[in-house]
């Protein structure tokens, strides 16, 4: 399970130095924190004195984190170039990183090595420096929750109105991943089978509760095992920013066998 903290708001980095107001602090004071469980996306932009994007092209820039009472350089990495033509830039710290290092503030220093492999400076927005800070923190972050796992013989049988009538079953509704407040939208589900002819249909809703009414899910996806019966494991995943997953089977007219067991991985 990685638990990702995500700066949206990218901070400025400039080829030339000049002091502006901006969002990095002195030390002591700094509004960029790392948590050192956590895999941390930090971005930049590169602009010039006139605050306009400086094309990034053919250089490979890195981040190097200062002790402050050493100066020795903790901690230096290679940093991603997102999009070069608008200078975007990001560098991602995950616990292989950090794990060593103490729980304090850190300076800061983006360098860069151009086409000719002479490394250069960006600096930041402190008063003609080049340092930036940051902090590094303990996360606590919830432990990853255990799969849910529900026996075919607990699915709730549910009569649709058709003619003829058709009755399939239905598991409960199942908390997807937003509800538990992890990042990123990949679920995993597994199906348990045994010389089973059926149908089987992911339902999903965005609501905060889920419906009442069959009619208000959402359908994601219809798997059928048909007309060669499966037995074994079917796996496959659900992409989505959902708040609640339920699985329907129907057996087929000419099912003898059964649907054993779902296992949902938020």
């Amino acid at each position: 399970m990685i638990y990702l903290f995500y700066y949206k708001k990218a901070h400025i980095l400039y080829h030339e130095n000049k002091y502006t107001e901006d969002f990095n602090m002195n030390n002591g004071r700094s509004n960029i924190k790392i948590y050192k469980w956590l895999k941390n996306e930090i971005n930049f932009v590169v602009k010039d004195l006139d605050r306009k994007r400086v094309p990034f092209f053919d250089k490979v820039p890195y981040i190097n984190l200062i002790n402050n009472l050493t100066n020795e350089v903790v901690l230096r990495k290679e940093m991603y170039v997102r999009d070069p033509q608008k200078s975007q830039l990001y560098v991602i710290f995950d616990q292989t990183d950090l794990m060593n290092l103490d729980n304090t503030f850190y300076r800061y220093v983006v360098t860069f090595e151009d086409i000719n492999s002479v490394e250069n400076v960006l600096y930041t927005d402190q008063t003609f420096s080049c340092h930036g800070y940051m902090e590094l923190l303990d996360a606590h972050v919830p432990p990853p929750k255990k799969p849910d796992i529900i026996l075919g013989e607990n699915f709730l049988p549910y009569e649709i109105s058709l003619i003829p009538p058709k009755t399939v079953y239905l598991s409960s509704a199942l908390k997807a991943r937003r509800l538990y407040g992890y990042s990123g939208n990949l679920m995993t589900y597994a199906l348990y089978l045994t010389n089973w002819l059926g149908y089987v249909t992911i339902q999903t809703t965005l609501e905060s509760n889920p419906p009442d009414s069959y009619a208000l899910w959402s359908t994601y996806e219809t798997m059928n095992f048909y007309p060669t019966p499966y037995t074994g494991i079917y796996w496959g995943n659900i992409i989505g920013n959902f708040s609640y997953v339920r699985f329907v089977y129907e057996n087929d007219t000419l099912n003898t066998g059964t649907f054993d067991k779902l296992v949902f991985k938020p």
